[in-house]
């Protein structure tokens, strides 16, 4: 919260969702930012946990700006990160704005290493010319993009409590004909949390994942399909193997690839 107050403008409106947070968040929030909250720029939303997925659409349905940003409550934006997307956005007025991603380890960006979620330069570009390397790549976080609120609105995050609603959400909407400005520096940090789901697998998460690839299989072929559904396989078939899941045919998941 201090990152994004330290940079935002008079443009900017930041909606913060309780997602049935159990410590005192809440609290600190309303001491630490009680002229933002009185002046209206800060919106707080407090409801009962229901996932991220869904506390992603509340604070959409709740947002009025033109843009949707996200950030998430172990993430940080970088020096002159607000700066930098509001003068892409009115230059260029993309669809979408993609940006790379620093993890770090601590707020003083120790241990930092850059993810990056694209391969080609900075600029303007339709999707379609750039698909395969954005897909080629497959990262999935939504904080790692901007989005006019009009596709989001179309495109909602999966209401039930779901596991990568990321993953269940941005590659259909990156099918679609937008325009995307892409950003090679990284723009926000993301704290590498060792108690978060990413580094903490299930068998839910591996569930989902062979529904994604269920859903993908489906679809009309195309090489930005083809590299989703590889990807998907190696991430359930890691999985599967750290879990040691003997009900997940790996074999047949390899003829469903070759197919």
């Amino acid at each position: 919260m201090r990152s994004v107050f330290g940079q935002i403008t008079s443009d900017c409106e930041v909606v913060l969702v309780d997602d049935g947070s159990t410590d005192n968040s809440v609290d600190q929030v309303r001491r630490n930012f009680s002229d933002a909250l009185h002046s209206g720029q800060l919106m707080l939303i407090c409801t009962e946990n229901a996932g991220p997925g869904a506390a992603r659409n509340t604070w959409i349905q709740a947002a009025r700006g033109t843009y949707i940003a996200f950030l998430d409550s172990d993430d940080f934006i970088l020096p002159g990160c607000i700066a930098r997307i509001l003068a892409i956005l009115s230059d260029s007025a993309p669809d979408i704005v993609q940006f790379n991603v620093l993890r770090v380890l601590e707020d003083n960006l120790s241990g930092q290493h850059l993810i990056a979620c694209h391969r080609p330069p900075d600029g303007l570009d339709k999707m379609d010319a750039i698909s395969s390397e954005i897909f080629g790549v497959g990262k999935w976080f939504p904080p790692s993009r901007i989005f006019t609120r009009k596709i989001i609105l179309a495109n909602p995050f999966p209401a039930e409590r779901a596991f990568y609603e990321g993953l269940q959400l941005l590659p259909f909407i990156f099918f679609q004909d937008v325009t995307i400005f892409l950003v090679v520096d990284p723009l926000i940090a993301y704290r590498d949390n060792p108690h978060g789901t990413i580094r903490n697998h299930k068998l839910e998460h591996a569930n989902t994942m062979l529904s994604l690839f269920a859903r993908f299989g489906v679809l009309p072929p195309s090489v930005p399909c083809d590299l989703t559904r590889v990807q998907l396989a190696r991430s359930i078939v890691f999985v599967a193997l750290v879990l040691r899941l003997r009900k997940i045919d790996l074999c047949d998941l390899r003829n469903r690839i070759l197919w």
